[in-house]
């Protein structure tokens, strides 16, 4: 039963983490062109 909660929770993390990464991605990828002088 334990080993079932744990897979859950990994799986709940692991989503979590590629929706975060995912979700700043694209809200990195659609941001106004950045000014020259910070390239």
């Amino acid at each position: 039963m334990k080993k079932m909660l744990l897979g859950v929770i990994t799986t709940l993390l692991t989503t979590l983490a590629v929706t975060s990464v995912a979700g700043a991605c694209m809200w990195f990828w659609y941001q106004p062109p950045v000014p020259k002088s910070l390239e």
